[in-house]
Protein backbone atom coordinates (compact mmCIF):
# COMPACT_ATOMS: atom_id res chain seq x y z
CA UNK A 1 0.00 0.00 0.00
CA UNK A 2 3.06 2.56 -0.42
CA UNK A 3 2.01 3.46 -3.53
CA UNK A 4 -1.26 3.80 -3.01
CA UNK A 5 -2.88 7.59 -2.52
CA UNK A 6 -3.34 8.33 1.08
CA UNK A 7 -6.71 9.76 1.70
CA UNK A 8 -7.64 11.70 4.65
CA UNK A 9 -10.69 10.91 6.36
CA UNK A 10 -12.32 9.89 9.59
CA UNK A 11 -13.38 6.42 10.97
CA UNK A 12 -15.38 5.09 14.27
CA UNK A 13 -13.36 4.73 16.89
CA UNK A 14 -13.54 0.92 16.42
CA UNK A 15 -11.95 1.03 13.23
CA UNK A 16 -9.49 3.56 14.45
CA UNK A 17 -6.52 1.46 14.62
CA UNK A 18 -3.39 0.98 11.53
CA UNK A 19 -4.13 -2.13 9.91
CA UNK A 20 -8.02 -1.81 10.11
CA UNK A 21 -10.30 -2.08 6.66
CA UNK A 22 -13.62 -0.80 6.00
CA UNK A 23 -16.32 -0.73 2.66
CA UNK A 24 -17.19 3.02 2.45
CA UNK A 25 -20.87 3.18 2.19
CA UNK A 26 -21.52 6.30 1.81
CA UNK A 27 -23.51 9.50 3.68
CA UNK A 28 -26.63 9.06 5.99
CA UNK A 29 -29.18 11.44 6.58
CA UNK A 30 -27.85 12.20 9.83
CA UNK A 31 -24.55 13.57 8.24
CA UNK A 32 -26.03 16.48 6.95
CA UNK A 33 -26.20 18.36 10.25
CA UNK A 34 -22.64 17.43 10.78
CA UNK A 35 -19.48 20.26 10.91
CA UNK A 36 -16.91 17.66 9.93
CA UNK A 37 -18.74 15.58 6.89
CA UNK A 38 -16.69 16.72 4.84
CA UNK A 39 -14.14 14.80 5.74
CA UNK A 40 -15.86 12.17 6.47
CA UNK A 41 -17.02 11.58 3.35
CA UNK A 42 -14.00 12.85 1.18
CA UNK A 43 -14.82 13.66 -2.20
CA UNK A 44 -11.93 10.48 -2.53
CA UNK A 45 -13.54 7.88 -1.28
CA UNK A 46 -15.98 5.50 -3.62
CA UNK A 47 -18.71 3.68 -2.57
CA UNK A 48 -18.04 -0.13 -2.28
CA UNK A 49 -14.46 0.08 -2.25
CA UNK A 50 -12.53 -1.16 0.81
CA UNK A 51 -9.69 0.87 2.21
CA UNK A 52 -7.25 0.67 4.95
CA UNK A 53 -6.07 2.57 7.58
CA UNK A 54 -2.33 3.39 8.04
CA UNK A 55 -2.58 6.00 10.58
CA UNK A 56 -4.69 7.54 13.30
CA UNK A 57 -4.13 10.95 14.42
CA UNK A 58 -5.17 11.51 18.04
CA UNK A 59 -7.97 14.13 17.53
CA UNK A 60 -11.59 12.54 18.45
CA UNK A 61 -15.07 13.92 17.08
CA UNK A 62 -18.55 13.45 18.12
CA UNK A 63 -20.74 11.67 15.42
CA UNK A 64 -24.26 11.27 15.32
CA UNK A 65 -24.36 7.95 13.89
CA UNK A 66 -21.15 6.46 15.82
CA UNK A 67 -22.12 6.54 19.53
CA UNK A 68 -18.15 6.02 20.84
CA UNK A 69 -17.43 8.90 17.90
CA UNK A 70 -14.70 8.90 15.30
CA UNK A 71 -10.80 9.26 14.77
CA UNK A 72 -9.13 10.64 11.99
CA UNK A 73 -6.98 8.68 9.65
CA UNK A 74 -5.11 8.17 6.47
Amino acid sequence: MDDAEKIVTIVGSVLAHEGAEFVYAGKIPECKKCKVAKVCHNAKLREGRRYRVVAVRPTKHECLFTPKGRLPWR
